[in-house]
């Protein structure tokens, strides 16, 4: 009960009421704008509000990432595809035109799914995004129902899996560089003062300090070494902004029968491991600069 309201909070957006100092919420202010709970567990100290602060079964899991197998993303998407056509004979996705949703819905396919048992919500963007792939689809017969309120159509879906590409953004990295690409391998600090600057959010130097100390220690908990903005922006996407991400479809919608056919196809423990694992090689290149690398991994399993 506990977890699934702190869960709710951070789906449904409370704002960030006053103006707290402590180091989580300047952070929170500045990357979401709105209360977002720490999912591993430490951050939350800091926060004026009363966060529930337990991890879960599948934070645990995540944190072994060190003694995990090494992992082939192309493996697991495919076993996450088949997982889910093993449980469900319709499938419905959400699809943007965008990587990670093309990714899903091509998984599906490649495993499997009779194309007129798939169904499409697209917006009237989606199409334009890629142009391509939505005539493919229409040529295999894959059904298609233009939506520009995804939510709203979940609700009148009676039957089958609901699927999103959710949580793959915080695999990769953060889209914060899209403000300023320079600032990508700064020393992580003068990043962050950096952004707090032109966010408009004024930050005293004892805070940046505050700020150093908290996350230095978080991403030592996670086993993580800190140096660059990218890895920062990273450990934060990934530790904290995953609460808002992986919660907000099945908040969206008003019936627990429809929340438990929700599925967000890359919030998994071992795209999890993937993205622990992977983590030094983020500062490698700018992926937002050279688009041709931006979730390289999920192009080349759609190509």
């Amino acid at each position: 009960g506990v977890l699934k309201m702190a869960q709710l909070i951070s789906a449904k957006r409370l704002p960030l009421l006053g103006n707290y100092r402590d180091p989580f919420s300047l952070v929170n202010r500045l990357f979401v704008g709105w209360v977002c709970r720490d999912r591993f567990g430490f951050l939350n100290q800091f926060s004026p509000y009363n966060l529930h602060n337990e991890l879960g079964d599948a934070e645990k899991l995540a944190l072994e990432y060190k003694s995990a197998d090494p992992v082939d993303i192309k493996s697991v998407i495919d076993k996450r595809a088949q997982s889910i056509i093993e449980k469900h004979d319709q499938v419905t996705v959400s699809w943007s035109g965008g990587v990670d949703s093309t990714a899903v819905v091509t998984s599906l396919l490649k495993n499997g799914l009779d194309p007129k048992k798939l169904t499409i919500l697209a917006s009237s963007s989606s199409e334009e995004e890629y142009p391509y792939f939505y005539k493919y689809l229409h040529d295999i017969g894959v059904n298609y129902i233009e939506s520009e309120t995804v939510s709203a159509n979940f609700e009148k879906v009676e039957e089958g899996a609901l699927v999103t590409g959710w949580c793959a953004d915080q695999l990769f990295g953060s889209n914060i560089h899209i403000r300023n690409l320079d600032w990508y391998h700064l020393p992580w600090i003068e990043g962050v003062a950096l952004a707090f600057k032109d966010r408009g959010i004024d930050v005293e130097a004892h805070e940046l300090n505050q700020i150093k100390e908290a996350f230095s220690a978080y991403a030592e908990k996670l086993g993580l070494h800190l140096e660059q903005f990218c890895e920062f922006a990273f450990l934060f996407n990934f530790g904290v902004k995953w609460s808002y991400v992986s919660q907000e479809p099945q908040m969206t919608v008003t019936r627990q029968s429809i929340r438990n056919r929700i599925y967000n196809f890359f919030d998994t423990v071992e795209f999890q491991h993937f993205a622990l694992q992977n983590f030094s090689t983020i500062r490698e290149r700018n992926a937002n600069r050279f688009l041709k690398y931006y979730k390289r991994p999920l192009k080349e399993y759609i190509y």
